[in-house]
Order: structure tokens, then C-alpha cells, then sequence
């Protein structure tokens, strides 16, 4: 395979993670659970989901992209 198809499926793996998991997560987060333990858990869920993101954009991670 070519370097600019790697890349290409490469970018089209990320951005249809983030339109599903991202964009599911990131809807979940727009209202503030009421308790001081549910914030702390969508902030840690945040986190988690941040730092995946993150690291999908790094060459040679393609494992990050499941989930468990």
C-alpha cells in the first residue's frame, strides 16, 4: 500500500471514530452530572476519551482504536 493510502484510510479511521464514539461522548458531557462523584466520573471518562483521541492522531497506534 502507497504512503498517501495509508494515510488516507488512517485519517478516515479517525474521523469515523469521532463521529461515533467522539461525537456520543462529547453529547453525554454537555450536562454536568449533580453529584461531586458523577462529575468525577465524567471527568475521568473525559480523560480517557481525550487521551484516545489524542493518541489516534500518532503514526503507528492503530491498536488505540478499539474499545473495550
Amino acid at each position: 500500500m502507497k504512503q498517501g493510502s495509508r494515510e488516507e484510510g488512517r485519517l478516515c479511521e479517525v474521523v469515523a471514530w469521532l463521529l461515533g464514539r467522539g461525537e456520543e461522548t462529547l453529547a453525554r458531557h454537555q450536562t454536568l452530572a449533580d453529584t461531586l462523584t458523577g462529575i468525577t466520573r465524567q471527568e475521568a471518562e473525559f480523560h480517557k476519551f481525550y487521551t484516545v483521541a489524542t493518541c489516534l492522531q500518532l503514526p503507528g497506534k492503530p491498536d488505540l482504536i478499539r474499545e473495550d
